[in-house]
This record gives C-alpha cells, sequence and structure tokens, in this order.
C-alpha cells in the first residue's frame, strides 16, 4: 500500500515536471522509472513471501480453502499497477529518444573548401562547455577598391544534415558576381561535424548564440562597427534556428531568409507522423516553436521566405502560415515560391541567386 501511494504521488509529480517544463523531460522519466522498478522489485518480494505464506498455510490447514488476505491483495494490486507504469515509462523513454533521432541526421562531410576561397575553422567554447567548431569565410574584396563598400555579413544555418562547405563555396561566389560583398559564418551544431555533444533545441540555440557574437566582434576587430549588415538564413531545422536567433537579436540584423522551414515541430510531426499527436503537445521535447517566435522580432528586420512548391518533406503550407504572421508583425515580407523547388534543392531552380542578391541589396 505505501509502495503504491508513493508510486502515485511520484506520479503526479513527474506529469507536473513534464507540464511546467521544472526539470527537462527525460530526466523526470529516468527517475520515474528507476523509482517505479525500485518499488515493483520491493513489492514483487513481498508478493513471492506472501504467496508463499499463504501456501503453507493451505498446506496447515488440509487444504481448506481459504480467503485471500487483505495484505495478499494489496501486494497483488500493486504488483500489477508498478508493473504497469514501469513499462509504460519504459515506452515514452523509447519515444523520447528517438524523437532525437527523428529529427537530428548529422553527416559527416568530407569536402573542403577550395583555396580560392579563403577561410577559417574556429573553435568556440559554448556557456555548458560544449566544444563547437564553426567556419568562417572573410568578406571578399570590395569591387571598387576606392570606394567604402558595406559588408555583408551571412549568417548560414545549416538544415537537419548540416552543411557542405561546398554549398558555401556556390553561394558565395554567385553573390560576389552579383556585385556584393560577402562574409559568411557557418556553425557546426553540437553533434555535428566536429562539435563535441549531443544535438538538442536548447543546446543549438545556445551554440548559435556563441557562434553570432564571435561573428559580431570578429567583424568589429576587423572592419570597424557599422562597416557591415547582417543576414541570417537558414533552410530546414536551420529556418528554426534562425528564427529564434532573430528574435533574440533583432536591433543587430538586417535581414532574414528562411526556406522551407516549419511553424512549429509539433506541427511538422502531425503532418509527417499521425494528426493524433496534437492532442499531446506537452510531450514532445523540442519545440521550435518559430511561428510563435515571430512577434519578437523587430519590423525592422527584413524577411524573404523561400518556398519550394514540391517540398515533399515540409509542407509548402508552412511557408504561407509563416509568411502571413510576418507580415501581422509589420515585418516587409517577401514570398519567393519556385514551383519545381523541393526541399533541398531549390537553389538549383532559375533566378534563386538572382532573388537571393535583389533582397540583400534591398536592405536598408
Amino acid at each position: 500500500m505505501v509502495g503504491g501511494a508513493i508510486t502515485t504521488g511520484f506520479l503526479l509529480v513527474s506529469s507536473l515536471l513534464f507540464l511546467t517544463g521544472y526539470n527537462s523531460p527525460p530526466l523526470s522519466l529516468y527517475i520515474f522509472f528507476a523509482i517505479s522498478a525500485i518499488l515493483l522489485a520491493v513489492v514483487s518480494v513481498f508478493s513471492v513471501r506472501a504467496t508463499a505464506a499463504r501456501k503453507d498455510e493451505e498446506q496447515v490447514s488440509e487444504q481448506v480453502e481459504t480467503p485471500m488476505s487483505p495484505w495478499s491483495t494489496v501486494m497483488t494490486v500493486c504488483f500489477y499497477t508498478l508493473s504497469v507504469f514501469t513499462v509504460v515509462s519504459l515506452v515514452i523513454l523509447a519515444v523520447f529518444k528517438l524523437q532525437s533521432k527523428f529529427i537530428y541526421h548529422p553527416l559527416q562531410f568530407g569536402d573542403a573548401l577550395s583555396a580560392e576561397t579563403p577561410h577559417e575553422d574556429v573553435w568556440l567554447t559554448s556557456p555548458d562547455g560544449t566544444r563547437i567548431n564553426l567556419l568562417y569565410v572573410p568578406p571578399s574584396e570590395p569591387t571598387d577598391p576606392d570606394a567604402k563598400e558595406v559588408i555583408h555579413a551571412i549568417v548560414f544555418h545549416s538544415g537537419t544534415s548540416g552543411y557542405a562547405k561546398v554549398e558555401i563555396a556556390e553561394m558565395r561566389s554567385a553573390l560576389v558576381k552579383r556585385g556584393l560583398r560577402v562574409a559568411f559564418m557557418a556553425p557546426s551544431y553540437r553533434g555535428y561535424g566536429r562539435s563535441g555533444g549531443h544535438p538538442g533545441e536548447r543546446g543549438i540555440q545556445s551554440d548559435v548564440q556563441t557562434a553570432f557574437d564571435w561573428y559580431l566582434r570578429r567583424l568589429d576587430a576587423d572592419y570597424g562597427p557599422g562597416s557591415y549588415k547582417v543576414i541570417v538564413y537558414g533552410i530546414s531545422l536551420g529556418g528554426a534556428v534562425t528564427i529564434d536567433l532573430v528574435s533574440k537579436n533583432s536591433p543587430k540584423i538586417s535581414g532574414m531568409i528562411v526556406e522551407n522551414t516549419f511553424t512549429t515541430m509539433h506541427n511538422l510531426i502531425q503532418s509527417l507522423v499521425h494528426p493524433v499527436t496534437r492532442h499531446v503537445p506537452w510531450f514532445f521535447t523540442e519545440k521550435y516553436a518559430s511561428i510563435d517566435k515571430i512577434a519578437n522580432i523587430l519590423k525592422g528586420v527584413r524577411v524573404m521566405v523561400i518556398t519550394g512548391m514540391k517540398d515533399a518533406l515540409i509542407n509548402p503550407s508552412h511557408s504561407f502560415k509563416l509568411v502571413e504572421r510576418f507580415k501581422d508583425n509589420g515585418n516587409q515580407t517577401e514570398h519567393v515560391q519556385f514551383p519545381e523547388g523541393t526541399h533541398n534543392y531549390c537553389r538549383f531552380q532559375p533566378g534563386y541567386f538572382n532573388h537571393f542578391a535583389k533582397f540583400i541589396w534591398s536592405l536598408p
């Protein structure tokens, strides 16, 4: 009885931790599973002893049927209750682990930038001590050496598989050909590339903030404050990372570009897994609630949303909802749609970099 009461109480406390976010769900689940398993073992021992004692009583009473004692009944109920709780907690733990596997797919890219693209390999330490790696590409040479051209400092946030350096080289080359002086900074999220740790929403947000702060300090030191405009770009998962970063650093950012991204991770999982998941929003550890963070972005930040209309992973409806929310927030927003664009390959569509360059040129 005592074991059942303790387990029930802990179940309520654990549920409260889930709903309030006071503790990380995986930790509360681990604790709940451990206590359930321990109590289950204790109750099992008592149940075995109670059963053995009952058999002895039956033998002594010459097989006369006797009713089960209240203590044995309590032990049996506790045993089955704890068994259910233990199994349920195990299943939930497995689902939490699968969430991370479902969202993050870090790949190890072996490509490298050629000598034609100057770059630096930079190592930083996130506030929690995790070592993160980033790629820094200094500003390209000015088209007019006698003129003081503004630097367009681009922050590149990759999708769920990470980035290939060749993508950055292609983007840089295309923008330089269109007359822009650009710099790039691309952080490898924790658990990606050579960065340490394991991927997770809060950790990634901390990593990109650390990288962003370093980027601005570096540009200030090398070229002086006011010599550059910051544009934050993100594709897919990187779009959610971008919206979060811009929502916290709007005064320092001129424009943002998000490509084939989603409104919230919960909404994305609904469309990919099953609509029934909408009834348990508290169940998801990775929120990426981009659409709710737009209200924190200053109206002066200009926005371009790029959508591949044949994106089979993230339904284009997510982009339309984000565009609507940006406009409602007062941000000057351009929506570029590529009828043949797919999730990862909009950049191969005709006019892609023309839209990109035009947007950057339009920034005040």
